[in-house]
């Protein structure tokens, strides 16, 4: 999704959650290999990646996507901050994370704690001046996407921080990542 002016220059941004479905069984090492390398042999500019949950991740996808020379991320324990990593053959300005806050909905505290957990790693671009957004709200559990579920309240509060973020960028804004919100939802398309 593109905000502000036409962008001057091509860029090509990619969006991918490295997890994958099942959670458990998925050989994640062997995956962020393999999505490491298919990165280094695209023409993919900018890699905005969901769930890289660890530091030992983020390097097993650095050491396959050396092009890729600009990494962004805000440090946290036990892996970067909100679980997203941008890559970047374009060099980068600056790099900031944005957390959502806590959520007050009822939801398993489970899911409050990854709630505050969660927020929007901005990466600014230098050559074409862009930001590029990458988000990984809470995931909805439930599997119900109604106003009346449970997450409905987390999810929108969320979505509010995330247009908070975009709305205050100036340059031309590319806002991916993994949203976690049904595409029919009302959610996703008032935001």
């Amino acid at each position: 999704m593109l905000h502000g002016e036409a962008l001057m220059a091509d860029v090509t941004v990619a969006s991918l959650n490295i997890r994958g479905v099942p959670l458990t069984g998925s050989r994640l090492a062997a995956r962020c290999q393999a999505i490491g390398a298919f990165f280094e042999a695209s023409d993919v500019d900018v890699a905005c990646l969901q769930e890289v949950h660890t530091y030992a991740h983020l390097a097993l996808l650095a050491r396959q996507m050396r092009s890729f020379r600009y990494v962004s991320f805000r440090r946290a324990l036990p892996g970067p901050a909100g679980d997203v990593v941008t890559f970047s053959r374009i060099p980068v300005s600056s790099t900031a994370f944005r957390g959502f806050g806590s959520v007050t909905a009822p939801i398993p505290w489970q899911a409050r704690l990854r709630a505050r957990m969660k927020g929007a790693l901005v990466t600014k671009l230098t050559s074409p001046e862009m930001s590029v957004i990458n988000t990984h709200p809470l995931a909805n559990t439930d599997g119900d996407w109604s106003a009346a579920n449970r997450f409905f309240p987390a999810h929108r509060a969320q979505l509010g921080a995330l247009s908070e973020v975009v709305c205050g960028m100036l340059a031309p804004v590319v806002v991916c990542g993994d949203f976690n919100i049904d595409r029919d939802c009302a959610l996703f398309s008032d935001f």
